[in-house]
């Protein structure tokens, strides 16, 4: 799993929508990314597990979440959903003509949890949705339209959706974040601990610790626990048994990753394998 900037081929016409199904077997997984663009997520039906910028929060049925420009996120759903996403790049509705600081202010729009966004937002997003659906003729004129009231609802009343301008998520710490997860990725099976990870991005436990926390919201321990058991989980799937599955995944007692399975997914390996 590395973490990396995704280069995301926006149309003519700036905005993208698609529905996105998730499933028991075959989960939505958008390891950790960042992009120049803004997304903003609706769930249909179902939930799913966000993070922006090392917070985490649950996008429960009916909510919505929005991800500013270049900062990093990530979403992993445990069971049957759906979600519309909307990929938006606002700031090329407003290349020509916005007034000194308008853009900037647009590029560095950051959120960091769900935002009520049944009374404008939603409506605003169902319309856009509505338009790129039917094609009408004009429609990309209707899109500009409602995109520019989606920049000024979001403008107008960032305190409202939990929004604030700053510049996200550091560079440097966004190359850590590659160098963590590729650390993980490649030794998630064997034996590894905090310091092993430290050593591998060049930085004390301490600091290293505290970046961690930032980037994921969590410790590293309790992120090595969930990547594995996420891993784990593929294995099951796969046809492994719990003993094989725990031994791909860097358990050497099957009992810890018993434990450790149901801590995360609120039952045992065998009674998942089960629900599946």
């Amino acid at each position: 799993m590395i973490a990396y900037k995704e280069a995301v081929d926006m149309p003519a016409l700036p905005v993208k929508h698609l529905v996105v199904p998730g499933s028991n077997r075959d989960p939505i997984t958008v390891h950790p990314h960042w992009h120049h663009i803004v997304e903003i997520l609706h769930m249909n039906h179902g939930c799913m597990l966000c993070t922006i910028d090392g917070t985490v929060f649950r996008i429960a049925e009916g909510q919505t979440a929005i991800i500013g420009q270049n900062q990093f996120h990530s979403v992993y759903s445990e069971k049957s959903c759906e979600v519309d996403v909307f990929q938006i790049d606002l700031s090329a509705f407003l290349s020509i003509g916005a007034e000194s600081g308008l853009l900037a202010d647009i590029n560095n729009l950051h959120f960091s949890g769900t935002v009520n966004a049944n009374d404008v937002i939603h409506p605003i997003l169902c319309e856009i949705r509505r338009c790129m659906n039917d094609k009408h003729y004009g429609y990309s004129l209707d899109i500009s339209k409602f995109v520019l009231e989606l920049i000024a609802e979001l403008l107008y009343n960032k305190e409202k959706y939990g929004a604030s301008v700053s510049p996200g998520t550091s560079g440097n710490n966004k190359k850590i974040a590659a160098q963590l997860f590729e650390f993980v990725e490649k030794n998630y099976a064997d034996n590894i601990y905090l310091p092993d990870a430290s050593n591998y991005v060049n930085l004390s436990v301490p600091h290293f610790s505290r970046v961690c926390k930032a980037i994921t919201g969590t410790s590293f321990h309790q992120f090595l626990i969930n990547y594995r058991i996420s891993k784990s989980i593929t294995c099951l799937l796969s046809g492994d048994n719990v003993t094989e599955a725990a031994a791909k995944c860097g358990y050497n007692d099957v009992n810890i990753y018993i434990r450790n399975f149901k801590k995360v997914k609120g039952v045992t390996p065998s009674e998942y394998k089960k629900q599946m």
